[in-house]
């Protein structure tokens, strides 16, 4: 920004000035940031080419990476749905209805890894919805429900440790967790559970 245009920024409201941020920022490097009810995040970013990424950050930082977003922010996304069209394509669970809150900021740099849309599209809807072993996976329902009593950590500590003591993948079946509602081992427990 020049001088002349730091003065006028200056000079607007604090409302002013995050329409301006947001208005700016929809037209550059931006992070849509959509949370479902769960308060898992899927974080779409829109590039300057205007090509579509989407951002899949590991658990150990979900629920880290936007704690400073300002949640006053959703109140000036008065079209937050605009992008979710893409969103349910790509994962045919995050539809609007489950979606509770927008926020848009500048993209945080080295975090997190993109793959094109046509990617995301393949990987979930070809290899990475493959069946799962029904005993295998009411072992793990039961595995969680006698140690999920010191508390859910809201990601998949104990759904991983299960997988390493039993030899699989955790990549095989994280999918097929998600897809059910398991975002983090205590929505496997109550939700996975239900549609077995």
């Amino acid at each position: 920004m020049n001088k002349n245009e730091i003065e006028q920024l200056c000079k607007k409201t604090p409302d002013d000035r995050y329409m301006s941020f947001i208005n700016n920022v929809r037209h550059t490097d931006s992070l849509y940031v959509l949370y479902n009810k769960s308060k898992r995040e899927i974080a779409l970013n829109i590039a300057k080419d205007t090509r579509k990424y989407l951002y899949l950050f590991p658990d150990e930082y979900s629920g880290a990476l936007f704690i400073e977003a300002n949640s006053d922010m959703k109140k000036y996304v008065s079209h937050k749905w605009e992008l979710t069209f893409f969103i349910e394509t790509a994962i045919p669970r995050l539809s609007t209805e489950n979606v509770e809150n927008a926020f848009i900021f500048p993209t945080p740099a080295g975090l997190g890894y993109n793959a094109t849309f046509d990617k995301i599209v393949k990987d979930i809807h070809c290899e990475g919805s493959q069946a799962v072993d029904i005993g295998m996976m009411k072992k793990l329902l039961d595995y969680l429900d006698n140690n999920l009593k010191a508390g859910c950590k809201h990601d998949y500590t104990l759904t991983k440790l299960f997988c390493q003591e039993n030899n699989i993948n955790f990549n095989d079946i994280v999918n097929c967790l998600r897809e059910h509602g398991g975002f983090c081992d205590c929505e496997v427990l109550a939700n996975v559970e239900e549609s077995l």
